[in-house]
């Protein structure tokens, strides 16, 4: 369903129609979004350096950085399916330079 404004321009389904707690419309501080995904404070502003996440407004009143709930657990969920361990042909899990190498 897409509202309608005075001029009679159409908005966008994904300005109007959410439901209230939906992760695509909850801002979170540095400390929230390491509290919701269970890391550190420090690994969220890594995160940000590298690139992975991106803040999206700031508090005017202290300046903290704000990011959308869903880009957080995105970045999370992408992260540690980074560093799963890769399995070897029999199905077994392989561990530090032998997984990097193929190896023993």
């Amino acid at each position: 369903m897409t509202a309608v404004d005075r001029q009679g321009l159409a908005e966008p389904e994904y300005l109007t129609d959410h439901e209230p707690g939906d992760p695509r419309w909850r801002l979170l501080t540095t400390a929230e979004a390491a509290e919701a995904v269970g890391v550190s404070p420090a690994c969220i502003r890594q995160w940000k350096r590298r690139g992975y996440l991106r803040p999206i407004a700031r508090y005017r009143t202290n300046g903290s950085l704000l990011y959308r709930e869903d880009h957080v657990l995105e970045v999370e969920r992408d992260r540690r399916a980074a560093r799963r361990p890769r399995r070897s042909s029999d199905g077994h899990a392989r561990a530090g330079a032998e997984a990097a190498t193929g190896h023993p």
